[in-house]
C-alpha cells in the first residue's frame, strides 16, 4: 500500500527455477473495487509509456537446485500512478503482454475519506460469546466525491485477508459528508486465535512445531508436528506475522524447501476449514 503521488515504493522479489535469464517487463492495471479491469484509460492514471522492466536479478550460489532471484522497485517513473485505486502489477516476459507470468494486488491510497471503528460484543446469535461486531463511521469530502452512494464502496478485512473480506453498499446513517455503519449483522467477524508459525530458515535444526526435515533430492521437505483444537481453550497472545512471513535475502544460498506437509488440528470430530495463509 503507497500513498499517490508520495514517492513511496513497494518491491517484487520472486524466483525463475531455471539458470537462463529472462526478459521480464511490467505494468500497472488499475482495478475496481472487484479487482476488475476499470473502464479508465492507462493513458488518464500512468504516467510515461505505461510499463516497465526488471533489471536486477542475481543467480542461486551454492544450493541443490539453481535458480535465478528477480527484483523489482516501484513504481518507478516510466510508470507511476497518478490516481488513487486499486491495482495489478502484471509481470510479462519478452515484452509481450499476453504471457503474463505472475499478477500481484496492491493499493494506491488518497486521503479523501476519514474512517473511525470501533468492535463491540455482537448483541446474540452464535457468535455472541467469540464474534467481534464491526461499527464505523466514514467523514468525506464532499468536494471530491459527487455521488458518494454510487460511487463509494467499502470492503472491511480482517488482518489483510481476503477470504473473508466483507463488501458493504449501504449505510446505517446518511448526512452531509457523513456515512454512519452500525448494527451491522454481516460485519461480525470471529475473534480467532493466534496463527501457528513455523521457521524454516535454517535446515539444519528443527524448530517449534516441526516434526521432521528429510532431503530429497534436490529439495528439502520440511514436516510440520501436529497440533490440537484451540477452539475452546482460553487466548494467549503470541506475537508473530499474523499470516505473512519473512525470507532472508542477504546472499543467494537459500535451498528451495519442496513442501510442508501435515495436519495441524487432531481430535476434531465437527465440521472444519483448514487454511494455510501467507502475504504477498
Amino acid at each position: 500500500m503507497i500513498e499517490v503521488n508520495s514517492g513511496q515504493k513497494l518491491e517484487l522479489r520472486f524466483d525463475d527455477l531455471t539458470t537462463t535469464r529472462h526478459n521480464f517487463g511490467y505494468t500497472l492495471v488499475h482495478c475496481d473495487a472487484s479487482w476488475k479491469r476499470s473502464d479508465i484509460s492507462p493513458q488518464d492514471y500512468l504516467t510515461g509509456f505505461g510499463k516497465g522492466e526488471i533489471r536486477e536479478s542475481s543467480s542461486s550460489f551454492n544450493t541443490f537446485y539453481e535458480y535465478i532471484h528477480y527484483h523489482l522497485t516501484f513504481p518507478e517513473e516510466e510508470c507511476m500512478p497518478v490516481l488513487s485505486g486499486n491495482y495489478a502489477l502484471v509481470v510479462y516476459e519478452d515484452d509481450d503482454p499476453g504471457n503474463i507470468i505472475l499478477t500481484r494486488r496492491f493499493y494506491v491510497t488518497e486521503k479523501t475519506v476519514q474512517a473511525s471503528a470501533r468492535l463491540r460484543q455482537p448483541p446474540s446469535g452464535e457468535l455472541w460469546e467469540t464474534g467481534q461486531q464491526l461499527e464505523f463511521s466514514l467523514q468525506y469530502n464532499r468536494n471530491m466525491i459527487s455521488n458518494p452512494v454510487t460511487d463509494l464502496v467499502v470492503v472491511v478485512q480482517q488482518n489483510n485477508r481476503d477470504d473473508n473480506a466483507i463488501t458493504i453498499t449501504r449505510p446505517s446513517f446518511v448526512e452531509p459528508g457523513r456515512f454512519e455503519f452500525a448494527d451491522l449483522s454481516g460485519a461480525i467477524f470471529p475473534g480467532g486465535n493466534e496463527f501457528r508459525s513455523v521457521d524454516i530458515k535454517s535446515m539444519k535444526y528443527q524448530t517449534e512445531n516441526i516434526a521432521n526435515i528429510d532431503f530429497q533430492n534436490p529439495y528439502y521437505h520440511v514436516y510440520l508436528k501436529t497440533d490440537e483444537d484451540r477452539s475452546y481453550k482460553p487466548y494467549f497472545s503470541k506475537p508473530d506475522f499474523n499470516g505473512g512471513y519473512f525470507i532472508d535475502e542477504s546472499n543467494q544460498m537459500i535451498n528451495i524447501r519442496k513442501q510442508i506437509t501435515s495436519m495441524f488440528i487432531s481430535g476434531l470430530n465437527h465440521q472444519f476449514c483448514i487454511h494455510l495463509k501467507k502475504s504477498i
